[in-house]
This record gives structure tokens, C-alpha cells and sequence, in this order.
């Protein structure tokens, strides 16, 4: 580990900190800051690890996790201004997620469709459902 991540858990650690005790004390007016240095620290950590990386470049599918962590951030920080934009953000990322989450397991060989199997019951039986009279 490198001297700057090593300072950026510390940093990230105290901040932490200080939001729980934002949380547990009531004080909310210190509480929206802390929230938005949190995620921006690990918006930011994130950028870095992955400019850090040799293997990780802006041609490879990778950067559908900067954009699912950059949409997260947005919906954190809309969250506190208005509860249906950042929930709109939050979902926009989570598909990300999902998309990231397929193409990583696609890459390392494991097929979506062969190992995540969705059984429907095709024996569906209407008479079961109706209420009768």
C-alpha cells in the first residue's frame, strides 16, 4: 500500500467518524457535509485507483464503473436536495452496476445465461388465483 492510500483511509476513517457522530448526536446541519465529503473522497480514491492502473484504460469496460460510481455520487448528493432526482440517480448507477457486474463475468469466462438461471413455473394454474363466489 502507498503512503497516499494509507493517508486517504486515515482522512476517510475521520471523516467517517465525525458523520456517525453527526448521525448519533442529532446535530443535521453538519450532517449533509460530511455526507458530501464522503462520497466525493471516494469518488475521487476511486478515479485515482483506476487512472493508478495500467491495466484499466478508458477503452476497456471498466469505465462503466467510474460512471456507476459517479452516478452513485450524483444520487448522494441530490439525495439531500430532493429525494426523487437522487433516487433517479441511484437507479441510473445500479443499472451500471448491473451492466459492470455482467461484462466482468462475461470477461473471466462465466456466462450470465448458463450460470444465473431464471426458472419461471409454466404451469400456471388460473383456477388457483381466481377467488371464486
Amino acid at each position: 500500500m502507498t503512503t497516499g492510500t494509507i493517508i486517504f483511509i486515515c482522512c476517510y476513517c475521520l471523516i467517517l467518524c465525525l458523520y456517525f457522530f453527526t448521525e448519533t448526536t442529532g446535530k443535521l446541519k453538519l450532517r449533509a457535509p460530511n455526507k458530501i465529503a464522503l462520497s466525493t473522497m471516494f469518488f475521487v480514491f476511486a478515479c485515482y485507483q483506476f487512472n493508478a492502473n495500467p491495466m484499466y484504460g478508458l477503452n476497456s469496460y471498466h469505465i462503466i464503473l467510474i460512471a456507476a460510481l459517479f452516478l452513485a455520487f450524483l444520487g448522494d448528493a441530490f439525495l439531500l436536495i430532493d429525494l426523487n432526482r437522487g433516487g433517479d440517480f441511484f437507479l441510473a448507477g445500479n443499472i451500471c452496476f448491473f451492466i459492470y457486474e455482467i461484462a466482468t463475468l462475461e470477461n473471466n469466462n462465466i456466462h450470465f445465461n448458463r450460470e444465473c438461471r431464471f426458472e419461471f413455473n409454466h404451469n400456471f394454474n388460473r383456477n388457483n388465483y381466481v377467488r371464486k363466489r
